[in-house]
């Protein structure tokens, strides 16, 4: 996929270290093609994985699901979002590694259901539209229009150009925006009030885009709405950059892709013999716990950025399920799509999470900055100068908490307890493994 070119100058630097995705995230099916196809592109192997995972889903189709409520159910489908600078973030060169192994696991994917650009919204239902049939004036049933080109109707967007599609959004009576949305999930598609118009009611849409993060920022400042609107949030925002150079390119031997391509074809074909995926119970368990840290808030905008927390940890927990051709989704799957959202968390953070603090909150994070990322309440109250009283040092303190800035512990002293308030990732998120591993190993003790 390539980007528009722009100069790259004024795009926030890279923090260090960059988002990594955890082992976890590198299981099954997509975990062994990064391994196979890593070493030949620049790109990173997160970017590479979370992609597979999307050409994967898209590749499945609409029939297998997870009901999670009464008319509440999730499909194998995501949206990506690569963002990286043109120059290096290697975003042209994921897709075409991700989605390497489907031109043989999957022919009619790979001819039917890409869609190389996307111009409104009308053009989106057209591409998963639904049969129509009406009679003549005998009475007999005539096919009008034979509907999508793909009979799953899959759609699978690769938008290198998706500061354009943004854009597009600003255009009188254009759809397109609210259409993606209602894609995203099973609502029904089409505009009932124009005559004749596509509709449809079965789709399974994914999308892949790719921007640089000074244009994402920029254009998203120009159309505040799609934050708080839930467009971006039905997107995983993955921080796309280069992790070798490889000035001759690369390819993985064909023997290799095609061998593993058959074992996904294998998978594929297994997945769209389903109609329902349930949730194993040791796996429901952890879903009980996990559910209400993947609710806690952000800070500022991450917190309308990442809303969809648990809809994708689920999607992404049930494209692992499948692609291991299993009927249920197992604690291994959700812990693997918990490291992709702690990955997607992290590259938002970066992208996003680094404007400053209000008032007090601000002070305490410079205060803990110039302290080496430490300090107990005695240091924090030097630190300020006393400027706070106690109220408000302890909001400001639980507000920090709550979004994931710092962490609170507690030590002794000879004499009495020591709060120590230790400074975390200064994105603002805090990854959500760890934790989950820690509430598995106490239930397993208990």
């Amino acid at each position: 996929m390539s980007d528009d070119g722009d100069d790259d100058g004024d795009d926030a630097p890279v923090l260090s270290p960059p988002p990594e995705l955890a082992p976890e995230g590198f299981a099954g099916l997509a975990g062994r093609w990064v391994e196979i196809v890593a070493p030949h592109t620049e790109a990173s192997p997160g970017q590479i994985l979370v992609t597979f995972l999307a050409c994967a889903g898209s590749a499945i189709g609409p029939s297998p699901r997870l009901v999670v409520g009464p008319g509440d159910h999730h499909r194998a489908k995501l949206y990506v979002l690569l963002v990286g600078p043109s120059t290096t973030g290697a975003k042209d060169r994921t897709l075409a590694a991700a989605r390497l192994p489907f031109a043989i696991a999957d022919p009619a994917w790979f001819d039917d259901a890409l869609l190389p650009k996307l111009n409104s919204g009308a053009g989106l239902i057209h591409a998963v539209r639904d049969r129509v049939v009406s009679r003549d004036a005998g009475g007999e049933e005539v096919v009008t229009d034979a509907g999508a080109g793909d009979p799953l109707r899959r759609a699978f967007a690769c938008l290198p150009e998706f500061a354009g599609v943004l854009r597009r959004f600003d255009a009188r009576g254009e759809t397109l925006s609210q259409d993606l949305r209602e894609a995203w999930g099973n609502a029904t598609l089409g505009n009932t009030s124009i005559e004749n118009a596509s509709r449809s009611t079965l789709h399974h849409v994914s999308v892949v885009g790719a921007i640089t993060p000074r244009e994402l920022r920029t254009e998203l400042g120009k159309r505040a709405s799609e934050v708080t609107n839930g467009f971006l949030n039905r997107f995983i925002i993955v921080r796309a950059r280069e992790v070798r150079d490889l000035p001759r390119g690369g390819t993985p031997a064909d023997a290799t892709t095609r061998a593993f391509a058959l074992e996904l074809r294998d998978a594929l074909d297994s997945a769209q013999t389903l109609h329902e995926v349930t949730l194993a119970p040791d796996a429901g368990e952890l879903w009980d716990d996990l559910y209400p840290l993947l609710k806690q808030p952000h800070a500022g905008i991450l917190n309308d950025v990442l809303a969809k927390g648990r809809a994708q940890v689920v999607r992404i927990a049930l494209i692992y399920a499948l692609l291991e051709r299993s009927t249920a989704i197992q604690q291994e799957h959700l812990l693997s799509a918990l490291a992709v959202w702690d990955f997607a968390r992290a590259s938002a953070g970066e992208i996003f999470g680094e404007g400053d603090l209000p008032g007090d909150e601000g002070r305490i994070v410079t205060v803990l900055e110039r302290n080496d990322g430490i300090a107990t309440r005695t240091q924090l109250r030097r630190g300020l100068h006393n400027a706070i009283d106690n109220v408000r040092l302890d909001e400001a303190l639980r507000a920090l908490i709550s979004q994931g800035r710092i962490q609170h512990e507690v030590g002794r002293s000879k004499t009495k307890p020591t709060h120590l308030y230790r400074l975390l990732d200064a994105r603002g998120v805090r990854p959500l493994l760890p934790r989950a591993h820690a509430l598995l190993q106490a239930r397993r003790e208990s």
